[in-house]
């Protein structure tokens, strides 16, 4: 189901940048970390021996994902609150930049 989303992400940020909407950047970028989840997924459940300590590296990327998720979700909401100079893209993909290389460090301090 999530490839489905990813895709529909997609295609609808190549249809809002083709139109001027710089929000579609916000939608590639969703899109492309849903279908990076995704491959991610087929890769360790098509039958072949999974990574080792696979569970404990899942989740621990899907907890800081949801954590990311509820930061930006409260970000965009407020975004009132915030200075106008701050475009509102940015308000999406502030929380993404910040949290994703944190989830990449406990992830590969997790695989040693």
């Amino acid at each position: 189901m999530l490839f489905v989303f990813a895709d529909i992400f997609i295609l609808w940020g190549i249809f809002a940048l083709y139109q001027g909407n710089t929000m579609g950047t916000v939608m590639l970028i969703f899109g492309g970390v849903g279908l990076y989840s995704v491959y991610k997924d087929f890769i360790n459940y098509r039958g072949k021996k999974p990574e080792k300590k696979h569970r404990l590296l899942t989740h621990i990327g899907r907890m800081i994902d949801a954590y990311t998720a509820t930061i930006t979700a409260v970000f965009v909401v407020n975004a009132a609150a915030l200075p106008t100079s701050i475009p509102p893209f940015v308000h999406w993909l502030l929380p993404t930049l910040i949290l994703t290389p944190i989830s990449f460090y406990w992830i590969r301090k997790q695989k040693k």
